[in-house]
């Protein structure tokens, strides 16, 4: 993990990612799909909620794709600070502030705000 490996560097973090993930998808012959995806992160005292989708904002903005965002939940985030980028009706990504016990399990002692875009489903 980047991140936890580089806990003695001056913060903030911000790192960004583009490669190719894989996805469950039943839909597909081996029952997953292959998608390009984006990845960031803020590591930081200021990271939040408010950080991140301020980045997906500006990067959808530029792009000229409107987009909304549906609260949703998962362990890995703080309930309530997790949100699915949607466009078109399609969940095409997520963000959030990561939960403060994923921090601890990583060695990361700052807090943390991250989320993912497939790219290829913009």
């Amino acid at each position: 993990n980047a991140e936890s490996g580089s806990g003695n560097a001056p913060y903030p973090h911000q790192i960004f990612e583009v490669g190719k993930t894989a996805r469950m998808d039943s839909g597909e012959n081996y029952l997953s799909r292959t998608d390009s995806s984006l990845g960031f992160l803020s590591v930081q005292s200021g990271a939040d909620f408010n950080l991140v989708n301020s980045q997906v904002q500006a990067l959808l903005h530029f792009l000229s794709i409107p987009y909304d965002l549906r609260e949703s939940a998962d362990s890995r985030f703080i309930p309530g600070r997790r949100a699915d980028i949607v466009v078109k009706g399609l969940v095409v990504g997520v963000l959030g502030e990561i939960h403060p016990g994923v921090l601890e399990n990583w060695g990361i002692t700052m807090p943390a705000a991250a989320g993912e875009i497939a790219l290829n489903q913009l």
